[in-house]
């Protein structure tokens, strides 16, 4: 598989990536290797400052956040049939993020449309930046 090991800024590496040879993502960690995050199945840590935090829980139709102060919110994806996260709601069925895509996959920024920080976009594919 060609996936991506690092991503360099004039030189110095921003992020590395780990991948399993069937192209499951194992982690991407920051340049200095200190923070970022591990997936395991549809779990993925939080590394930072050395130690790992679960930090989400992937499902079918969403995904379960815990919050750094404790509380866990519960997201669900509404999508369209390419797979591509169009609405994020949450339990209460309140619209926490909208999203339009330009063809492969470039956001289509609207300041009219809510927005989260939530990572799975276009196609249904986590955001690698």
């Amino acid at each position: 598989l060609n996936l991506v090991s690092e991503v360099r800024t004039g030189g110095t590496v921003t992020a590395a990536y780990t991948w399993l040879a069937d192209g499951t993502k194992l982690g991407v960690r920051n340049g200095s290797g200190s923070d970022g995050f591990e997936y395991v199945g549809s779990l993925i840590y939080r590394k930072s400052g050395g130690s790992l935090q679960l930090s989400e829980a992937l499902f079918g139709d969403g995904v379960i956040r815990l919050n750094d102060n404790g509380t866990q919110e519960v997201n669900y994806f509404l999508t369209d049939h390419l797979g591509s996260v169009r609405v994020i709601v949450d339990g209460a069925g309140t619209v926490k993020e909208c999203n339009d895509y330009y063809p492969f996959g470039a956001r289509h920024i609207r300041s009219d449309y809510a927005q989260s920080t939530n990572r799975w976009k276009y196609n249904g594919k986590e955001l690698q930046t």
